[in-house]
């Protein structure tokens, strides 16, 4: 029986996961203390990273770095072995330079993972959509602006649907870094600048 470890809370993909390995004993792991978890030295057949800690956006550019890439790198040396298969949900990535936190740390932990781990898939993820309503985290007005770029069709959507049904082969095997290089990124912004950054200049 494979052994799945789920790294992040979004209620969205562990439902679709859970859906799709229903034979399999599933563990999930909350993303934003993976610091603070207790070391045990457990191999899991395959991993998925599904996370990310907003609230760091808006403090320190160390900070978030810290809790979005180097805190789940060290976590993964702990709970995978050669045979382990990691799949990473990351965000599109269309641009070599980024103003955007979020859009410089996502492509930074596929880099990581691509130089650390052996087997390493991706699946890049534009806005959710759940039917007629964005799927995001964020403030009521983040939301809102949100619906407002979709459609104006600013932004790239996927219905949660498509990516339920379709999940077992929407996955890419890692094979080259992104090398994205951020800008300004020291800059402290709350969560709805740092959007505005990403869909207005990359």
């Amino acid at each position: 029986m494979k052994t799945i470890l789920i790294l992040g809370n979004s209620k969205k993909f562990i439902s679709v996961i859970k859906k799709n390995y229903r034979e399999a004993t599933i563990h999930v792991v909350g993303w934003r203390n993976l610091a603070n978890q207790p070391i045990v030295k457990f191999h899991y057949s395959e991993i998925f990273l599904v996370g990310f800690d907003f609230d760091a956006i808006a403090e320190s550019y160390k900070h978030c770095y810290q809790k979005n890439v180097l805190d789940v790198i060290e976590f993964l040396e702990n709970v995978t072995c050669d045979k382990t298969i990691i799949k990473y949900v990351n965000t599109l990535i269309s641009t070599k330079k980024t103003f955007s936190r979020y859009a410089y740390v996502k492509a930074a932990l596929a880099d990581e993972l691509f130089k650390c781990f052996k087997n390493v898939y991706e699946l890049q993820c534009p806005t959710i959509m759940h039917g007629d309503k964005v799927n995001i985290r964020g403030s009521r007005l983040t939301v809102v602006i949100a619906m407002i770029l979709v459609k104006a069709k600013f932004i790239n959507t996927i219905q949660l649907e498509v990516i339920s049904t379709n999940f077992n082969v929407l996955w890419k095997r890692r094979e080259y870094c992104y090398g994205v290089e951020g800008r300004f990124l020291s800059i402290v912004r709350p969560q709805i600048i740092d959007k505005f950054l990403r869909v207005a200049l990359g």
